[in-house]
């Protein structure tokens, strides 16, 4: 019998053609969606990380800047060689400069002299470190306090001998209480090719990179002029309170490129605490 009109199998050319541009149109309609998609994808990802980055660079400096004053009971400058010093202040190439404890305070035991003591304990003492006097009695409220370097130090059976060279206010305000050692911890903006790096180092050591790939991050002072608490100037160099004045805050602002010509930026704001 004829089996006109019935196929035996497979696919008649016309099909396959039709086929082949319904599968075509589906493949141009979803694509543009996937390369969208991946393209929107690698843009949260730059932005993320750049974010990221801006974060670490105002977590670093501000964890600095929140314990400088530890340990200095108001101190908000210290003395050495008839001169007085922030705590916190400015680096000529728009860094910042903060001071920084190497430890705890240790307890002074006796004064042997104006310049040797001993002590319980050495912890970060060592020759050549610098040190500040603490809980000296007749110190003025407000007063810069005395800093000084150890010469050297002797250990003993129940602690050690400690000889430090000080200024002369060290005798005029009294025995101290402790002896705190310090450092100077200095952050600063390294132009690198594809943008900057932030870096710090304490004195006398090298440069660590602490972030890359910034656009730039800006330090602002705020200054309380007359004694109300209330910030009265806002600087970006040259800060050196005088007497009666304070600096009360500290403002970071960094910037990251993400993508596409745009920026991530964050601020932050750092009292100055006495301790």
């Amino acid at each position: 019998m004829s089996s006109a009109g019935i196929r035996d199998g497979g696919y008649s050319l016309l099909e396959l053609i039709v086929a082949a541009c319904c599968t075509m149109l589906l493949a141009g309609a979803v694509l543009p969606l996937l390369v969208g998609s991946a393209r929107a994808e690698r843009h949260r990802a730059r932005a993320l990380a750049a974010e990221l980055r801006v974060d670490s660079a105002l977590r670093a400096i501000s964890a600095d800047l929140r314990a400088v004053c530890a340990g200095l009971e108001g101190g908000r400058s210290i003395r050495r060689d008839g001169q007085d010093t922030p705590i916190v202040g400015p680096l000529p190439n728009g860094g910042i400069r903060i001071l920084r404890s190497l430890g705890p305070a240790l307890e002074v035991g006796a004064a042997l002299n104006a310049n040797t003591y001993e002590v319980g304990a050495i912890g970060a003492l060592e020759t050549g470190v610098e040190v500040v006097a603490v809980g000296q009695p007749g110190r003025p409220a407000g007063a810069a306090v005395p800093a000084g370097s150890v010469v050297s130090v002797i250990l003993g059976g129940g602690g050690a001998i400690v000889q430090i060279s000080w200024g002369a206010e060290v005798v005029a305000w009294g025995l101290p209480r402790a002896l705190l050692p310090i450092t100077w911890r200095e952050y600063e903006l390294r132009s690198l090719e594809g943008g900057y790096q932030l870096r710090r180092r304490d004195r006398g050591g090298s440069w660590q990179p602490v972030v890359d790939n910034l656009s730039a991050v800006t330090i602002r002072y705020l200054i309380d002029r007359d004694g109300d608490s209330i910030p009265d100037e806002i600087t970006s160099a040259g800060v050196v309170p005088g007497e009666g004045e304070r600096l009360l805050f500290v403002r970071l602002d960094a910037r990251a490129e993400a993508a596409f010509g745009q920026e991530v930026a964050a601020s932050a704001w750092v009292r100055l605490e006495p301790q």
